[in-house]
């Protein structure tokens, strides 16, 4: 008589979740990280697990819907939500995306200004953004 799945194969169904969620960890977040438990302690633990575990949902339940419904989750708002909704997320996403690349911009001019100190950082930016 069987009880269910075994314990490996319940911890294989963790497997991909748990590798799209490492993948989203970076160097950002590890320094981030490091400050806050050296400022707060461990006032901040509850975030960290609970940060955790919703990261870990939401990227399981996305893969999961991609894999069943062979269709991505924002081809899907596009078709089911209204357009109002659309709209919103194409005007976040463009200011997200330009957040973005001035963020990297200026991580790799300080960077790459720490390195070659002929330049200041935003001219290594700047050249960094036009480069790729």
């Amino acid at each position: 008589m069987s009880n269910g799945p075994s314990l490996l194969t319940r911890l294989g169904r963790l497997g991909p979740g748990l590798a799209i969620a490492a993948t989203g960890v970076g160097a950002g977040d590890l320094i981030a990280a490091s400050i806050a438990g050296r400022d707060y302690g461990m006032a901040l633990a509850w975030a960290v697990v609970l940060g955790a575990v919703l990261k870990y949902v939401l990227n399981e339940g996305i893969a999961r819907w991609q894999l069943s419904e062979d269709q991505s989750v924002l081809s899907a708002v596009v078709q089911r939500f209204p357009r109002w909704i659309t709209w919103y997320l194409a005007v976040y996403f463009l200011f997200w995306t330009a957040a973005v690349a001035a963020a990297l911009a200026a991580a790799c001019g300080i960077a790459a200004a720490a390195l070659w100190p002929i330049m200041g950082s935003t001219a290594w930016g700047i050249l960094h953004a036009l480069i790729a």
